[in-house]
């Protein structure tokens, strides 16, 4: 059988199309990507280079925002902004402590473009905190903390839509929380208080988030 449809561009012969929500064809373009590794830039020579990252996020503009916990400095959690171009990381700004002994070492970052805000969570002297951050050039400038539950292993955050949305592993549950940030003033909803997963386990990589900007949703991974 034969089927005719109307072409979205020129389609050359033997490729692959697709078909597009209005009916027509398009076809699916192949692009070649070579891989590329720049060199390395040591971010925390201040603290005694004897680190361990956390997390890292995209914060548009070229720049890039980094934490991580000094061994060296009493497990004191760090934070910076860089900038990249193609392959080459470029100015570091000056790390900034976010918080003192993060006892639990477990810390992670994420960024909202429509409220351009950045949250961090992690896990500290017994409590879960939140802090904002706002970036100036390569320059962090730090919110209060503010209590997010109880302490706990297992920590995600993910950014998008004008908010975020936060997981927090407790014990056997896994508790979901939406934030706003407004300049450095966090705004938390409250926590789900629901079971998501009973079989959840102790461990710092248990529960991941992520946000779909094609859906305007949230993914959860416990």
């Amino acid at each position: 059988p034969e089927v005719s449809l109307v072409a979205d561009g020129a389609i050359a012969a033997n490729k692959p199309v697709a078909v597009q929500s209005d009916g027509k064809i398009k076809e699916i373009k192949e692009f070649a990507v070579s891989a590329a590794l720049g060199s390395a830039t040591i971010i925390d020579s201040s603290q005694g280079n004897t680190s361990n990252i956390e997390a890292v996020c995209s914060v548009g503009d070229g720049k890039f925002v980094v934490i991580w916990l000094c061994d060296s400095d009493g497990d004191d959690l760090y934070a910076s902004c860089g900038t990249v171009t193609g392959t080459t990381i470029g100015t570091m700004g000056t790390p900034v402590k976010v918080a003192d002994n993060v006892g639990e070492r477990v810390a992670r970052v994420a960024y909202d473009s429509v409220s351009d805000a950045i949250l961090m969570i992690y896990s500290n002297n017994g409590s879960t905190l939140m802090r904002a951050a706002s970036i100036s050039g390569t320059t962090l400038s730090l919110g209060s903390e503010v209590e997010h539950g109880s302490t706990c292993k297992g920590i995600a955050v993910a950014g998008g839509g004008g908010g975020f949305m936060t997981i927090r592993q407790k014990s056997n549950d896994c508790e979901v929380r939406a934030v706003t940030v407004s300049g450095n003033t966090i705004t938390a909803g409250n926590d789900t208080n629901s079971n998501l997963n009973s079989s959840c386990t102790e461990n710092r990589d248990c529960v991941d988030l992520t946000y779909s900007s094609d859906d305007d949703k949230y993914v959860l991974m416990t």
